[in-house]
Parts: structure tokens; C-alpha cells; sequence
């Protein structure tokens, strides 16, 4: 298991097993200082995500982007990549713990 940061803009892996507590406690202490910041997504990825949340498909959003089926995809398989997640509901609960999206995104009412 690793732990997945991003420093100044470059994307750091550490390996959870082989820190000791003093390290992981250092961190920590940069984390909550804003020395080290989550993954950050582009604003296309955002984009794509916050269309996910309201429910439109690939289709609907490579159509409302301009972009093809494929190069949504893509950007989906990036963001659950990037964030070691099994799937797209891994990345919404990383980008909601992290504060990327609003979670009230979700609560959006649907018009048919």
C-alpha cells in the first residue's frame, strides 16, 4: 500500500509499510500545514466528474465537451488511476473528502 501525495506539482508514491511512526507523523504535520496537497484534478477532469455526479453518460458528456467517447473514457480511467480507486465512486469519495467537488452536486434535481 502506498500513500499518494503531490508536492509543488509532482506526484510523490510512499510506501505506507516501510515508514516509521516518526515519518508518518512528519507527513502528517505537512499535510495539515499545506506543505503537501492531495492530487489535484484538471479542470476538463472536474468538468467530467461534476456531469458523472448529475448522472449524464459518456455519450451526454463527450457530446456536451466536444470530446469523443473515447477520450472521456480516458479521463475517467486517469482519474481512477490517479487516485488508486476501483472505480469512478472511489475517485467522487476522494474528491469529496478532499474538498475538489461539492457534494451537493449530487442533490441537483433531475428533469425528465
Amino acid at each position: 500500500m502506498t500513500l499518494k501525495l503531490v508536492c509543488r506539482g509532482y506526484g510523490v508514491e510512499i510506501p505506507l509499510k516501510h515508514q516509521t511512526k516518526q515519518k508518518f507523523k512528519t507527513m502528517t504535520n505537512a499535510l495539515e500545514s499545506g506543505l503537501i496537497r492531495p492530487i489535484a484534478f484538471t479542470e476538463r477532469e472536474t468538468q467530467i466528474l461534476n456531469l458523472i455526479a448529475k448522472g449524464k453518460t459518456t455519450r451526454e458528456i463527450a457530446d456536451e465537451l466536444w470530446l469523443s467517447v473515447n477520450t472521456v473514457e480516458s479521463h475517467r480511467k486517469r482519474m481512477i488511476r490517479r487516485v488508486n480507486a476501483k472505480n469512478i465512486f472511489g475517485v467522487f469519495n476522494y474528491t469529496i473528502t478532499n474538498g475538489i467537488i461539492n457534494p451537493l452536486v449530487f442533490s441537483e434535481p433531475c428533469f425528465v
